[in-house]
């Protein structure tokens, strides 16, 4: 199974726990079936797309400055060497050595967009039961 299957698959699985959690818990005034469900759609919809956003802007860059000044910062101050000290990594290494190992967000992106959109159908049922 490919990479972004399973992660897809095991994306879905928690969307769908999370979404019970969310049906079971919430309990508003006057709320019936669809909307419970319409508001467990929509919070795992949102979780799930804005982790995979995050880890999509982490994919691209943005918070390796970060980590890079971080472990600068504890090799100057406190005098950590590296097991050859005329080899220090550059940023430009840094980020490619990191970029290597990470993994594509599309399941998690995928899967929250999955779920808003159920949880759009989900209002719309809600606003045609209604009228």
């Amino acid at each position: 199974m490919k990479e972004r299957t399973r992660a897809f698959i095991i994306s879905l699985g928690f969307g769908a726990i999370l979404t019970v959690v969310v049906y079971l818990f919430s309990n508003p005034p006057g709320a019936g079936f669809v909307q419970r469900l319409c508001d467990g759609f929509f919070i795992s919809g949102i979780l799930l797309a804005g982790s995979g956003g995050l880890l999509f802007v982490r994919n691209e860059g943005l918070f390796d400055i970060f980590g890079y000044g971080v472990k600068s910062l504890f090799g100057i101050r406190f005098l950590w060497t590296p097991s050859q000290p005329d080899e220090k990594e550059t940023y430009a290494e840094y980020k490619e050595r990191k970029r290597k190992r990470r993994k594509s967000p599309a399941g998690l992106l995928i899967a929250g967009a999955v779920y808003l959109c159920l949880s759009i159908i989900m209002l719309l049922i809600y606003l045609l039961l209604e009228n």
